[in-house]
């Protein structure tokens, strides 16, 4: 549901319950996690293919050099952590690791950040 005038939205919100249809249903917000930027060259987190310094395109699934071979069945292991899951999985826990210091930089650089953007912390990386 998108609430779009901002008074409504927080007397909703901070009543915690929405009327629908003759029932009275409890709401959170939902916040999307922020993405990250991962290359699309080397499925590394912090850069674009543009300044990639890696020398091949790199398989997301397998991490082999994708100019070698047909990759569209090729194993799944992520080669930042060795998981079943490809590289750019937003649950690899070294993308997770990678967002989470991201979000401390912003923390301790709130400068960094425009003045017309509110940053929204996960609450996983709250303190």
């Amino acid at each position: 549901m998108d609430i779009y005038d901002k008074v409504e939205y927080n007397n909703i919100l901070n009543s915690g319950v929405i009327a629908l249809g003759g029932l009275l249903c409890e709401i959170d917000e939902y916040l999307p996690a922020p993405k990250i930027l991962i290359c699309t060259k080397c499925n590394c987190p912090g850069h674009t293919r543009k300044s990639c310094r890696l020398h091949y395109e790199r398989c997301r699934r397998c991490g082999n050099n994708r100019s070698n071979g047909d990759h569209k069945e090729c194993d799944t292991t992520c080669h930042h952590c060795g998981g079943e899951h490809q590289a750019n999985d937003y649950k690899c826990p070294i993308l997770l690791q990678f967002r989470r210091d991201l979000i401390q930089q912003l923390r301790e650089n709130p400068n960094r950040l425009p003045s017309h953007i509110q940053m929204f912390i996960p609450q996983d990386c709250r303190t």
